[in-house]
């Protein structure tokens, strides 16, 4: 059986070019009951068609491995989307500014996305 499972507590949001076709997946997992979570994505070569399911089945894998070289080598047109995503996290999972601010100026920090530079923390 080719289905693949989503764990519980997944977001998923996918990517679209200028016309509107996808072309890549980012995923977010929670990681224990601290509102903690890890993030993974996948893009489509140019050229290739996006298929969702290998695109999550790749993004998912990414998340388990939930290190900042993976967000670090990110595509930079899925790293657009990426401050809006973890907004997005950081409401569904409730996790408070004050609480996860030294995690989110290193989750903004691996992917260049300009706040002062800190020690990531995992």
């Amino acid at each position: 059986m080719n289905d693949i499972t989503v764990p519980a507590y997944t977001l998923i949001s996918y990517a679209r070019n200028k016309k509107g076709d996808p072309i890549g997946v980012l995923v977010a997992k929670r990681r224990g009951n601290n509102g903690d979570f890890t993030i993974g994505y996948s893009q489509c070569r140019k050229g290739d068609k996006f298929s969702k399911k290998l695109g999550l089945k790749i993004a998912l894998g990414r998340c388990e491995n939930g290190s900042y070289e993976v967000l670090d080598r990110m595509p930079h047109n899925l790293r657009r989307n990426l401050s809006s995503f973890i907004q997005r996290c950081e409401k569904y999972y409730k996790i408070g500014v004050n609480v996860y601010a030294d995690r989110r100026i290193a989750y903004h920090n691996a992917v260049g996305l300009g706040f002062p530079s800190q020690e990531h923390r995992v």
